[in-house]
């Protein structure tokens, strides 16, 4: 189908969002490739942490063809590699519809939300909350506010099933592209 050409999404957001959920769904929804965040870590480089900027950096310039690509809040909201971060962010928003995925709008139950799903990832099992807590109110300080900016579409996910927030995203998608046609 001609939608294998055409659609190019970048879904971000905090860790413990459920990126890799909704944009596996969205990836068969369209019949597009999905490109996960493991294969952005692999393989060592001798460039080392600016590895994953390149290979998005390089899926983006690259890659003709339709892709949900699963981007780690990380990489756009680094305090490490602002630069990289930057010409990501750039990237991103000239090759791809940029969805932001954020637990709500409210503050508290955001971070609230993000430590129950980490405090089950056997990376945090049996960590103090207090530990988790800290951990998560440094990554998404900030973060709320650069999606609003730097997205094109951003989801609030509570009290939703992935299948949910892939609707939401489509009928936001297909009512932004009406209204950009529209305003041509």
């Amino acid at each position: 189908s001609s939608n294998r050409f055409m659609m190019r999404l970048t879904i971000t957001g905090p860790r413990s969002v459920g990126k890799s959920a909704v944009a596996e769904t969205l990836a068969r929804m369209f019949k597009v490739d999905y490109i996960s965040p493991g294969l952005l870590y692999q393989r060592p480089s001798n460039n080392g942490n600016g590895a994953p900027y390149s290979r998005v950096n390089l899926i983006y310039e690259n890659n003709r063809i339709g892709f949900v690509l699963d981007l780690p809040g990380e990489l756009i909201n680094s305090r490490e590699y602002p630069g990289a971060s930057s010409r990501l962010m750039l990237n991103a928003k000239q090759n791809s519809v940029v969805v932001g995925l954020l637990p709500s709008g409210a503050p508290k139950r955001a971070i609230d939300f993000l430590c129950r799903k980490e405090a089950q990832k056997p990376k945090f099992r049996g960590a103090p909350r207090k530990d988790i807590l800290a951990k998560i109110v440094e990554d998404y300080d900030g973060l709320p506010s650069l999606l609003k900016d730097f997205c094109n579409i951003v989801v609030y996910v509570i009290d939703k099933s992935p299948d949910e927030i892939a609707e939401e995203i489509v009928c936001r998608y297909h009512g932004k592209s009406q209204k950009d046609k529209q305003n041509a």
